[in-house]
């Protein structure tokens, strides 16, 4: 399984994406994290059987939670082998095309992990592969994943399940977001499918346990830390009720015995969840890291909104990148390959047209170059929250790839900037966020971290709960002020609306573009459209010129996504 190309291919995949570019040494990539994984998994369920022998022994005559059983051997596989190809639907800037910008499947979905454990030959070369042994090709063309797995494990598979399943489907349950996960189809007595999937991916599972401390130390970025005593607290544990069995067992972390409250148990796990946070604003969203996806994202844009690219040429990128071993650069290779071969049976496109293609085309250069652009200016959800949630909700995800495109191009025509200068970035709600659905038992009764609706309230030591509580909450209220909307300008442009002494009314025009229009706005449309004109050298027309113009035009940038009129509508 670790020689099979779909987990090999890992190697070429940065973990950090284009983190890279800040953090020199953050070079690592998703192969020795899913070496890591398995290695933690295995640790996790070390842990907690032993921490079921030593909590047997103790007596919990009021507690309606029982204590689970150890991992059985079935579970240790599965699980181990869970952890070792969770990622393997992983692509290069995987996680700005799907988490930030909204445009392929999630990497963790079961679409992309079919078609990754489907896959019947890879090209990990450009040139043609070498002769080699009947082994060695059989691994590179003719064996899917899922037929490894199948005849690898399908023996053990019929001990937990009907035949009917097959083993990818198993594994798949085990670690893909949107799978329906069964309990009812699995022996309970010999697999808990609901509890190994929180092993590999809740809250505090064998995934964040390596790829927090990893991350760490690559990047150099001693951001909270992780306790390894966080293991001696967790214990599988079954809720309340007639009819639960083993199968509705789930992780909590232990915080005391006969009312003796372990205070570092609660600080373990809030380190490691502040640990995450941390990670995620310093590292994860750097502002550098979200200029590359907001160039990328100008790029697929922009073709796509004239027609250039539909959606099948972005699954093309996904199956391409896949098959042929892609690393960061190549995946830029390959979308400047699909769109040149879409360009090249366009149909014939004046000079005019294909300069500003060209002029697009040209940020993929400039990510690998690292000649990135820089944020003129950023909304946050605590500076004019209203004007924030607004550009949130229009220019987010998939449905605001139109409007970033032609609010970049429609201030690009204003200013006299060049196509591709203006990107925007836009995070979305609660960037990176996850809640954190953990349980934490105190005296043989568990209760969830954050506490809304729980009936029994009185079960529980109050000032534990206070004290969960309230951190787990703010931690929630921190993730939230990740979300940012910003405008980002090349370094050309930078030094071009100095010399015209323009960086000022540039905000000011974009801040305005971003209130919905109303005519009390006019006076202040006039008087920047003015000091625009001034710092151009343009000639004015009316007001009305310019708003019938705006209205006549047929272009996505005609006017402002706010209803805001052009400044120049004509493109002076």
């Amino acid at each position: 399984m670790y020689d099979h190309p779909a987990v090999q291919r890992l190697r070429r995949v940065a973990q950090l994406g284009g983190a890279n570019h800040v953090f020199p040494a953050a070079e690592h990539s998703r192969f020795p994290h899913v070496l890591g994984t398995l290695q933690a998994a295995t640790l996790l369920m070390d842990s907690m059987d032993a921490n079921i022998a030593a909590d047997s022994r103790k007596s919990y005559p009021m507690s309606s939670w029982r204590l689970g059983r150890q991992f059985t051997e079935e579970e240790r596989v599965f699980v181990r082998l869970a952890a070792l190809i969770h990622d393997v639907g992983h692509l290069p800037y995987g996680h700005t095309l799907e988490d930030e910008l909204g445009l392929l499947r999630g990497h963790d979905s079961l679409e992309r992990m079919r078609l990754v454990a489907r896959m019947e030959s890879y090209r990990p070369l450009s040139q043609e592969r070498p002769r080699m042994s009947e082994v060695s090709e059989r691994l590179l063309v003719g064996w899917p994943l899922e037929t490894l797995l199948e005849r690898t494990y399908g023996s053990v598979r019929s001990k937990v399940v009907r035949r009917s399943v097959k083993v990818l489907d198993l594994v798949l349950e085990l670690t893909a977001k949107d799978a329906r996960v069964q309990p009812g189809r699995y022996d309970e007595g010999r697999f808990r499918v609901g509890l190994c999937r929180e092993l590999l991916v809740g809250p505090v599972s064998a995934d964040v346990i390596d790829y927090l401390r990893r991350d760490q130390h690559s990047s150099g970025i001693e951001a909270g830390s992780y306790n390894p005593r966080l293991l001696q607290y967790l214990l599988p544990c079954i809720p309340p009720g007639e009819n639960t069995g083993e199968s509705a067992a789930r992780i909590v972390v232990d915080l005391g015995y006969q009312r003796r409250y372990k205070k570092d148990a609660a600080t373990a796990v809030a380190a490691l969840l502040g640990s995450r946070f941390e990670m995620t604003q310093v590292v994860y969203r750097h502002p550098a890291k979200s200029s590359s996806a907001a160039m990328l994202d100008r790029v697929l844009g922009h073709f796509a909104t004239t027609g250039v690219l539909a959606e099948i040429d972005l699954a093309e990128v996904e199956r391409l990148s896949c098959s042929e071993y892609a690393d960061e650069d190549g995946m830029l290779r390959l979308v400047d390959d699909v769109i040149r071969r879409r360009l090249a049976t366009s149909p014939q496109l004046d000079d005019e047209t294909m300069l500003e293609h060209e002029q697009v085309l040209e940020l993929l250069d400039l990510i690998v170059l690292r000649r990135l652009h820089k944020t003129e200016f950023s909304l946050s959800p605590s500076y004019e929250p209203d004007r924030f949630r607004n550009a949130v909700k229009l220019f987010s995800g998939p449905s605001g790839a139109t409007p970033r495109t032609a609010f970049a191009r429609r201030l690009e025509a204003d200013f006299g900037l060049v196509p591709g200068d203006v990107v925007i970035y836009s995070s979305g709600v609660k960037p990176g966020h996850k809640d954190p659905n953990l349980w934490l038992r105190l005296d043989g009764d568990a209760f969830p971290v954050i506490q809304e609706g729980r009936a029994d309230e009185e079960k529980a030591d109050p000032s534990v709960e206070a004290i969960i509580d309230v951190y787990f909450r703010s931690q929630q209220q921190r993730f939230e002020s990740l979300e940012r909307f910003e405008v980002l300008l090349s370094n050309a442009a930078i030094s071009q609306l100095k010399g015209m002494r323009a960086n000022q009314a540039f905000r000011d025009v974009a801040l305005l573009a971003l209130k919905r229009w109303s005519s009390s706005d006019e006076e202040h449309w006039r008087d920047l459209r003015a000091r625009v004109a001034r710092a151009r050298g343009l000639e004015l027309g009316t007001y009305r010129e310019y708003d019938t113009a705006a209205r006549s035009r047929s272009t996505p940038w005609a006017r402002y996504a706010s209803g805001m009129p052009a400044l120049f509508p004509n493109g002076a």
